[in-house]
């Protein structure tokens, strides 16, 4: 906040198109990966499930598998649930490094409209290079505060299922231990 109040001070209509910029761009970006996020964190927590599920019910019957030869069938369905569980992880992986790739990218155009703008103000190119360099100096500073903002939040939008599963969970238990008080 206090590097945005000191862009302002400077420039401010400069600063306030940088911010933007920026900040529709952030929101734009957050937006599309809630979406693909949320799929993929229910696909990998559905997965998850049937492959603990499979993986249970193999072992307590496994002397039942191998005496009727279905352990293969076992092992093909493991195998695809975890291929689409690994799919699910790759995605997640990706969208954790696009946020900085696409900010940087962000940032450098921002600082080209703020050039132009400038430009067409009529500033003098000599007093263009300090404005610009503290514009630098602060996206340096904001840039990766944002992108380990948007990365936080992926991860929690990724990890949702699993926390809402273990939430239900511990309601359940604090309902039990509630019940049996009663009694």
């Amino acid at each position: 906040i206090g590097i945005i109040f000191l862009l302002l001070v400077i420039e401010t209509k400069g600063a306030l198109l940088v911010t933007f910029l920026l900040g529709s761009s952030v929101y734009v970006l957050y937006i599309i990966s809630k979406k693909k996020t949320g799929y993929w964190a229910d696909v990998r927590q559905k997965f998850e499930a049937e492959r603990l599920k499979i993986l249970q019910q193999s072992l307590g019957t496994i002397d039942e598998l191998k005496i009727f030869g279905r352990e293969k069938n076992i092992i093909e369905k493991f195998s695809d649930f975890t291929r689409l569980i690994a799919k699910s992880s790759r995605f997640q992986l990706i969208l954790l490094d696009f946020p900085r790739i696409f900010l940087e990218f962000i940032a450098i155009m921002a600082f080209l409209v703020l050039l132009i703008y400038l430009i067409l103000l009529g500033e003098n190119v000599e007093m263009l290079l300090p404005t610009i360099g503290i514009f630098a100096a602060a996206a340096f500073r904001i840039l990766p505060t944002s992108n380990r903002f948007l990365t936080a939040v992926q991860r929690l939008k990724y990890a949702r299922p699993v926390i809402n599963i273990l939430f239900d969970e511990l309601k359940l238990i604090r309902d039990d231990v509630e019940k049996r008080k009663k009694h």
